[in-house]
């Protein structure tokens, strides 16, 4: 069997802890602090716990004696390398490539993990594994990506942007409506782009905006259509992109 449904594995607890199990409180905490950050110790904690758990499962689904060294080791590394950039980024600005590298830079720690433990450096060379398991796993890392990874990222691409939007417009909707409703589209268009239903894609985008027109027209404001337009571009692009590539892998796994 294959090891590389471990490196998944990795991924799915490093986005679980990043973006799922890390409250705003937290962030807002590691922004004000920096490196004197009490909640980035307790985000960094919950990081080397997650690795902790994979590494230790992936030791007794391959039935193998339980190496408390290796783990110790790999724990370490992610500690001291996540506190490291999580510290460096809370000094930069919210804009997307401090975002992008931020998370360029977790991946790449996670994949040292992957290749020390294993001691399979080579395995990143090779084609995809034809294993269910990973498919399974590729399949659960695709949709936490399009929730909210893919918000925060829309986001940060629109900042620019937001300022525009006037008062008014932001304060006429329901609190965090607009974050689940495109949680929902992205999962709905991730689905059906792997289930190969491209005219649910469409059906979806033609019932969205049929009620986007009627507030779109109602506005006087240019700015807050293009402003719409962009994030709801942005969204589905990103969604289309995850489920072209879930869907490779599964063809490719099936293969």
């Amino acid at each position: 069997m294959t090891d590389l449904p471990l490196l998944i594995l990795l991924l799915v607890g490093h986005i679980l802890g990043d973006f799922y199990l890390q409250p705003k409180t937290w962030v807002d905490d590691r922004i004000a602090k920096h490196f004197h950050s009490v909640k980035l110790r307790y985000h960094v904690l919950v990081h080397t716990v997650l690795t902790a758990l994979v590494l230790c499962y992936w030791s007794w689904l391959q039935g193998t004696s339980l190496s408390l060294m290796s783990i110790s080791y790999c724990c370490g590394l992610v500690a001291a390398s996540h506190f490291v950039i999580d510290a460096a980024k809370s000094y930069a600005k919210a804009t997307v490539w401090p975002f992008v590298l931020d998370q360029i830079a977790h991946g790449a720690i996670l994949v040292c993990v992957f290749c020390f433990f294993t001691e399979q450096w080579s395995v990143l060379c090779e084609t995809f594994a034809k294993t269910p398991s990973f498919t399974v796993l590729a399949v659960l890392l695709g949709y936490l990506l399009a929730m909210t990874p893919t918000s925060i990222l829309v986001g940060l691409l629109l900042r620019s942007w937001h300022s525009a939007i006037p008062e008014s417009s932001r304060t006429q909707s329901l609190s965090d409506a607009g974050h689940y409703i495109g949680i929902l589209e992205r999962l709905l268009i991730v689905t059906f782009v792997v289930l190969n239903e491209l005219g649910g894609v469409g059906f979806l985008l033609a019932a969205k905006s049929i009620f986007r027109f009627g507030d779109l027209t109602r506005s006087t404001d240019k700015k807050l259509t293009e402003y719409v337009l962009l994030g709801t571009l942005l969204s589905v692009g990103c969604s289309l992109a995850i489920g072209l590539i879930l869907r490779f892998i599964i063809n490719t796994n099936l293969a």
